[in-house]
């Protein structure tokens, strides 16, 4: 696409799919969502609704796949709040509740308030940057550093949770390929 003399490229297709099975009481809930192979899902995609992020994909078959959820230990995603230039890693403890996450790693001398917006950072590929995460609840210091934890109400109800988008980064497998060779 050219804008003004500017060249943009399309980098996220989105598939529409629908949650046929969602757990929120285990410390792993997985979403399984009704495409897979045929509709070109693979692992490592990540998954929205129209109110923010899900998780990303992890098994698929020809029909199915499966989702780790926000609510699930294994998750780690880089997270951003909206309006600074911070990152954090998104985490869910085994503590937390449903529908609210954690964040670590922002430094403490960043303003953080509650009810600050948190958002995708989008450096993992699975999400484009901005997308909605939640709403700050609740600010302390990490213990044995400097950096804060924050809670974070997230803006997608996972106990209501019907239609999503599997986003594909037509890039991703750019950037793993150069991240592995960062980090040889």
């Amino acid at each position: 696409i050219l804008i003004d003399g500017n060249k943009y490229r399309k980098q996220y297709l989105y598939q529409p799919a629908e949650v046929i099975q969602n757990s929120v009481r285990k410390k792993r809930n997985v979403l399984t969502l009704n495409v897979g192979v045929e509709k070109n899902v693979k692992g490592e995609m990540g998954v929205l609704s129209s109110k923010g992020i899900l998780g990303f994909t992890r098994d698929v078959t020809q029909h199915y796949s499966t989702v780790i959820s926000l609510m699930n230990t294994d998750l780690k995603l880089p997270v951003k709040p909206l309006n600074d230039s911070c990152n954090g890693i998104l985490f869910w403890d085994k503590n937390d509740e449903i529908n609210t996450v954690s964040v670590k790693g922002i430094p403490n001398y960043f303003k953080i308030a509650k009810g600050d917006t948190i958002v995708t950072q989008g450096g993992a590929g699975f999400f484009p940057p901005g997308e909605m995460v939640g709403v700050v609840s609740s600010i302390q210091n990490e213990t044995g550093n400097n950096n804060l934890l924050l809670k974070v109400i997230t803006s997608v109800d996972f106990y209501a949770v019907n239609h999503v988008f599997v986003v594909k980064n037509i890039y991703k497998n750019e950037i793993d390929s150069l991240q592995e060779i960062i980090d040889k």
